[in-house]
């Protein structure tokens, strides 16, 4: 074949769009589990850092399971739903359903004697969703802290 044909170019070009294509997407097919595991533990280290617990991301579960006493899925009637495992409730995915199926996650810890609920949260930032957590004392009238987080904004912000 002519290397300097319109037909070998464009044969060239395909060849290599198909090559590097199956590259990316076998890459990202196997990095997928260390990607989940990663915003799993980012999680842990976010609901963590509300009630002053700041750790490595490698350290996370060890001090999510030392700190975090309870993990409760509420239905919307405040009612608890043994089913469903609140650390896999995902907000977005609930918010799209209707309120009296909703299954809200709660989370209670114990540091240093004291309790704390850390409720997520999510909502509709200026270009895309902003999620968090909030840390409250056993009274449920003092906040500990709080974590904000988002996808389309600028920066990460800590309390």
């Amino acid at each position: 074949m002519n290397r300097n044909s319109n037909a070998y170019t464009f044969i060239f070009a395909i060849v290599m769009v198909v090559v590097v294509a199956s590259v990316l997407a076998f890459t990202a097919t196997s990095l997928q589990p260390i990607q989940n595991e990663n915003v799993r533990q980012e999680k842990m280290q976010n609901i963590l850092h509300t009630v002053g617990i700041d750790v490595e991301r490698s350290e996370a579960k060890e001090n999510f399971d030392k700190y975090i006493t309870q993990q409760v899925a509420l239905k919307a009637d405040g009612s608890e739903d043994k089913s469903v495992d609140a650390f896999k409730v995902d907000l977005k995915k609930e918010l799209k359903r209707p309120v009296d199926k909703q299954i809200y996650p709660l989370y209670i810890a114990e540091v240093e004697g004291e309790k704390y609920y850390i409720v997520p949260l999510r909502g509709s930032g200026l270009w895309d969703a902003i999620w968090g957590y909030i840390s409250l004392k056993d009274d449920v009238n003092t906040v500990k802290g709080v974590v904000f987080d988002h996808k389309g904004e600028t920066n990460r912000t800590w309390w």
